[in-house]
């Protein structure tokens, strides 16, 4: 009797079990459906590839993006621009995709429209700004109209925005330090860099001619420490495949978009760089670089790569590189490696504004970095890169509109690297929490999966057969996710997608980027 009771205990529970199941499944359904109506509001049984497309473009996603394109293939979309409410199912409960993210507030910024919004008008406030001038010890920077403001944001989820003068090229200038930061600690490796270059904000102009208490650079983003950084790369191989190494290793950190080069610009700094040739004379003197360093060819090399170009939407993706931890939110490549990505933020944090640096960790809290172009490199750590462009300097070099922008952001959203430390005590907004559409998250995430797919096919009869085999390789290639996908807010209001573009058609224009399956060892001699 003992057994049958066992087997009778063992039964109830399996019926309870499947009870909860078919509940489960059938509320899920039901949010699922609400969803779809959405796209369908006449009931027509299917919704457009098109309009799906569109709703994702409001939220920042370009339809060219990747993981949209692998979804579109896995699920066969692309074979009839008809999608049925049974392949819209199989499509938010399979494998983990961007669709679904999106569609269920899972993005980096899930109220992306909203936030575009607050950024325009921010832009429009700093409009009117005229203080400052054009860099003027470098000829051709100060001809560059003084009028150009940009902005753009790539976030780690790819979403794109962009507004004003984006699309025009400037020169990286001392934008490049820290990636050219981070190229030489691939290559050499972080231990050997700092063994010729220190970690410490110097508290002077970035020209000055000063070293610390052990002869050394203070740190790798004033111009002693970028001097030595380039000093360091590719030592073994010639001029031009040196540079063009470089090249590539930007082009892979802004997820495939090349780089240009500003002739001119180039050889502009070179008639006006007698501070900079004496700087390294003075370094060679306190025996900063490695034995046999060729001074003169070292100077060039770290002034063409001042004189790269690229704009200010391209700076936006390599700053979603450095967010995301050292891969690519396009590209989905690794192009850093996690610890230089951390050494570099930290060295931007508290050394990348010039003599302005303490100032603005207490105003903006975040790492950055400024170039005498008027170029301004913000990332936000597992949310986004920022990128603004305004020629204009203060009397530190760093761009007016640029530093007053950032400022006004961090004043509204708690972006800055200490506003979420006392919880409880900003009152800024967090534009990373949902405000709470309806449809949560796959039930597989809560629910065992094979038991979960094999009620579906028991119960529903829901085709899942796309479930099986999807990879969309996030986790175990590319490091720790750049932030938390199974946070859901509690709201229980019906989603609403557009159809448009981001308010003023500010959804990124350019390109599509090149996939490239490399790693960074590549950049490694």
């Amino acid at each position: 009797m003992s057994r049958m009771f066992r087997q009778g205990g063992s039964d109830s529970s399996q019926s309870a079990d499947n009870a909860m199941l078919e509940s489960l499944l059938q509320k899920r359904e039901g949010e699922v459906r609400a969803a779809f109506e959405v796209f369908d509001p006449n009931r027509t049984g299917y919704i457009t590839l098109a309009g799906l497309l569109s709703a994702l473009q409001s939220l920042g996603l370009r339809p060219d993006n990747a993981e949209i394109q692998d979804v579109i293939k896995h699920y066969e979309f692309e074979k009839s621009e008809r999608i049925s409410f049974q392949s819209f199912y199989a499509l938010m409960n399979g494998e983990e995709n961007i669709v679904q993210r999106a569609l269920t507030g899972n993005l980096a910024i899930p109220n992306f429209r909203e936030f575009c919004d607050q950024l325009v008008a921010l832009y429009d406030e700093c409009s009117g700004i005229s203080d400052g001038q054009n860099a003027q010890y470098i000829p051709q920077l100060a001809k560059i109209d003084p009028s150009l403001w940009g902005i753009s944001l790539v976030t780690i989820d790819a979403q794109f925005f962009e507004h004003g003068d984006t699309q025009i090229d400037f020169c990286l200038q001392s934008v490049s330090k820290p990636l050219m930061y981070c190229l030489a600690c691939e290559q050499r490796g972080i231990e050997k860099v700092h063994q010729h270059i220190g970690y410490e904000p110097s508290g002077v102009a970035f020209n000055a001619f000063t070293l610390n208490w052990e002869d050394k650079p203070h740190n790798p983003l004033i111009n002693s420490g970028a001097i030595t950084t380039c000093s360091l790369i590719d030592r073994e191989v010639n001029r031009g495949e040196r540079f063009a190494n470089v090249l590539s290793f930007l082009a892979d950190l802004a997820g495939g978009h090349k780089m240009g080069f500003n002739q001119p610009v180039y050889l502009s700094e070179k008639d006006t760089a007698d501070r900079n040739y004496a700087l390294a004379y003075f370094m060679r003197g306190a025996g900063v670089f490695e034995e046999n360093c060729d001074i003169d060819d070292t100077l060039e090399f770290y002034m063409q790569a001042c004189s790269i170009e690229c704009n200010c939407s391209v700076l936006a993706c390599m700053g979603g590189t450095l967010a995301n931890g050292g891969v690519s939110p396009i590209s989905k490549m690794r192009v850093v490696s996690p610890k230089v990505v951390r050494n570099c933020l930290t060295l931007m944090y508290s050394c990348g504004m010039y003599d302005y640096s303490g100032e603005w960790g207490f105003r903006v809290s975040l790492p950055a970095k400024s170039g005498v172009s008027g170029a301004l490199l913000i990332v936000i750590p597992n949310v986004c890169g920022l990128a603004t462009y305004s020629p204009p300097l203060d009397r530190r070099g760093n761009s007016v509109r640029g530093v007053r922008f950032c400022e006004r952001l961090t004043q509204i959203y708690s972006f800055g690297i200490f506003d979420q430390l006392v919880m409880g005590v900003s009152t800024k907004l967090d534009p990373t929490i949902s405000n709470g559409p309806s449809l949560p998250p796959p039930a597989s995430h809560a629910v065992e999966p094979l038991a979960l797919q094999a009620a579906q096919m028991e119960i529903h009869g829901h085709p899942n057969d796309h479930n099986e085999g999807a990879n969309h390789e996030q986790d175990s290639d590319y490091g720790p996710q750049a932030h938390d996908q199974s946070q859901m807010s509690s709201g229980q209001s019906t989603p609403q997608f557009g159809t448009g573009k981001i308010p003023n058609g500010n959804v990124y224009e350019s390109s599509p980027a090149s996939r490239q399956s490399a790693t960074s060892s590549q950049y490694r001699r």
